[in-house]
């Protein structure tokens, strides 16, 4: 079982990595020891491919992989194991994604904000980070704003929505265990823009994976997000374009955004219009993301430094 014979592809396919996020991991985390062949090629083992597959397995149900890269394998084991029984016997109904959000909006058109809250902090605390972001609180957020806009949610109870998750997400930043040490990152919407859940859920999931996150709220100036970056040592800024998808003062503000930041300051940009304007923007300090699973890539094959 230990004898190293696969090269980083395979092993990476057969652990559900890609090479980028095996490489990174064993650069930061030192994860695995693939031994090396006389033309420095990597080889791994079946137990090294185990553990990876392992450590993948808790990084996609919430656990940040600096919390567990160096736990022996009897330790990983074990953590999947106590996973795999609160799945059977305590969260009967926690794969039942649709039940959740339906009940959310059960609560978002009878009004109730204090049951909404409730409902969402239960979700939570009963599922695992990935799967509240990926498959309860974001198809949420965009379920309520389709509604809005086909005239199935009004107006007041939209705002009711999000106000309550808006109270959830910060809640939830703002509790997150950080190390000392943690790289920083900042969030926020750039002027004109108010829709902020989006970034937010973007600034969750950086926390998730072991950032030190600071949400700066909606609608700034660049040279007000450029100056907390500087101030913060912020190594990311995480924005959120919404609508409209072709304003010039949101073009002018993200191209003095850009100019302001520190050449080691990367923006990381979704939204609806994010891609209308990113098109008009050529630089390598931005980049796009425009789905959960592409947050979690990013933030998994850029490790924090600590």
């Amino acid at each position: 079982m230990n004898k190293p014979k696969y090269a980083i592809q395979t092993a990476a396919r057969l652990s559900g990595l890609t090479p980028f996020v095996l490489r990174a991991w064993e650069k930061r985390y030192d994860v695995v020891r693939p031994q090396r062949t006389p033309t420095n090629r990597r080889l791994y083992s079946d137990a090294d491919v185990e553990r990876l597959g392992m450590l993948r397995k808790l990084t996609e149900a919430g656990l940040a992989i600096s919390s567990v890269a160096r736990l022996p394998d009897g330790e990983l084991r074990a953590l999947l194991r106590k996973m795999d029984d609160a799945a059977v016997h305590g969260e009967a109904d926690a794969k039942d994604y649709a039940g959740w959000r339906a009940a959310l909006m059960r609560h978002v058109l009878q009004l109730d904000g204090a049951g909404l809250e409730r409902a969402l902090r239960k979700a939570e605390r009963e599922l695992s980070r990935h799967a509240f972001i990926d498959h309860v609180i974001g198809p949420f957020i965009a379920d309520i704003g389709s509604g809005w806009r086909e005239g199935r949610v009004r107006i007041v109870q939209e705002h009711l929505a999000t106000t309550a998750v808006r109270t959830v997400l910060i809640d939830l930043l703002n509790t997150a265990p950080v190390p000392s040490d943690a790289e920083r990152v900042i969030s926020a919407t750039p002027s004109g823009q108010m829709h902020e859940l989006g970034v937010l859920l973007a600034a969750l999931a950086a926390s998730t994976t072991g950032r030190a996150v600071t949400h700066l709220g909606a609608d700034l100036p660049a040279a007000e997000i450029a100056l907390a970056a500087r101030d913060l040592g912020a190594a990311e800024v995480l924005i959120s374009i919404v609508y409209p998808p072709d304003d010039a003062e949101t073009f002018a503000q993200l191209v003095e955004l850009v100019r302001l930041l520190p050449a080691h300051t990367r923006i990381v940009a979704g939204g609806a219009s994010a891609p209308a304007y990113l098109a008009r923007i050529d630089h390598p300090s931005i980049m796009q993301l425009q789905s959960t699973s592409e947050l979690w890539e990013h933030f998994a094959s850029s490790p924090p430094r600590h």
